[in-house]
C-alpha cells in the first residue's frame, strides 16, 4: 500500500512538473528590438553658370560648356530668333547666383534652396544661356513637380517679355530631352524621377521677346529684371 501511495505521489509530482514546464513555455516572452528609419525628401538647386556674365560676378561664364553664338568671343551679347550681333556688342548681362546657405551637397558641389537670376539692360532678341542643376539630396526617390520663376515686383522684364527659347534636360538613366518654349520645358520636367544623389542638368537659352505675349506692347528699352528660381518635388509615390 505504501508503495502504491509513493508511486501515486511521484506521478503527481511529475504531472505538476510537466504542467509547470508547459506553462512556462507558453507564457514566455521574447523581447524584439525594432528600429524604423524613415527616408528624407530634400531637393536642391545649383547655379552652374551663364554665357554672358559680363560683370564676372558669381559663377564665371561657362563658355566651355555653352556658346550661344559659335565663333564669337566670350562676352559678346548672345542672340536668338531674328537677333544679329555682327558687331559683337556687349551691352546686356545675365548673372545667376545661388541664394542663401547651402542645404546639402553631392561630392564637392553644394546645392541651395533657390537661384537668383538678374538680366540687365536687356533688349529684344537678347538670348543668354544658363546651366543649372537640380539634385535629390534626400534618401528616397522624388518626382519633380515644377520649376518656378518668381519675378521681383520692380522688374521690368517678367513673364510677359521672357521665354525659354530652347532647352536640354539630362539626368541619369535617360537620354537627353530637348525642346523649345517655357510651357514645354515645364511639362517635360514634371514627373521626372530622381533617385538619391541623382543630379539633373538643365541647359536653357532664355530669350527676350520683341513684344509682350499678347503682342500689344513693345519690350521697354533698357529693361532689367530679377527672378528667383525654385524647384518643387515630392516623394515618388505621391505624384501621379
Amino acid at each position: 500500500m505504501k508503495k502504491k501511495l509513493l508511486a501515486l505521489a511521484m506521478l503527481g509530482i511529475m504531472s505538476l512538473t510537466a504542467i509547470g514546464f508547459g506553462y512556462a513555455k507558453w507564457s514566455s516572452t521574447v523581447d524584439a528590438s525594432v528600429t524604423v528609419n524613415t527616408g528624407s525628401v530634400l531637393i536642391g538647386i545649383r547655379d552652374v553658370g551663364t554665357d554672358d556674365d559680363g560683370s564676372n560676378v558669381g559663377v564665371p561664364d561657362v563658355t566651355a560648356q555653352i556658346q550661344a553664338n559659335p565663333g564669337q568671343p566670350s562676352g559678346a551679347d548672345p542672340q536668338w530668333g531674328e537677333g544679329i550681333n555682327g558687331e559683337l556688342k556687349d551691352v546686356a548681362t545675365k548673372i545667376s547666383t545661388n541664394t542663401g546657405n547651402a542645404i546639402g551637397s553631392i561630392g564637392s558641389n553644394a546645392y541651395y534652396g533657390s537661384i537668383s537670376e538678374t538680366i540687365t539692360n536687356a533688349y529684344p532678341y537678347y538670348g543668354p544661356t544658363s546651366v543649372i542643376e537640380i539634385a535629390n539630396l534626400g534618401t528616397i526617390p522624388v518626382k519633380i513637380e515644377t520649376l518656378d520663376w518668381a519675378w521681383d515686383p520692380t522688374s521690368v522684364i517678367n513673364d510677359e517679355y521672357y521665354d525659354i527659347v530652347s532647352w536640354t534636360i539630362s539626368y541619369p538613366g535617360a537620354s537627353p530631352i530637348t525642346g523649345s518654349g517655357t510651357a514645354n520645358l515645364l511639362a517635360s520636367l514634371a514627373k521626372i524621377q530622381l533617385h538619391a544623389d541623382d543630379v539633373l542638368t538643365l541647359t536653357m537659352q532664355e530669350g527676350i521677346r520683341q513684344t509682350n505675349k499678347a503682342e500689344t506692347v513693345t519690350t521697354p528699352q533698357s529693361a532689367s529684371g530679377t527672378a528667383t528660381l525654385t524647384v518643387t518635388a515630392s516623394q515618388w509615390n505621391e505624384v501621379q
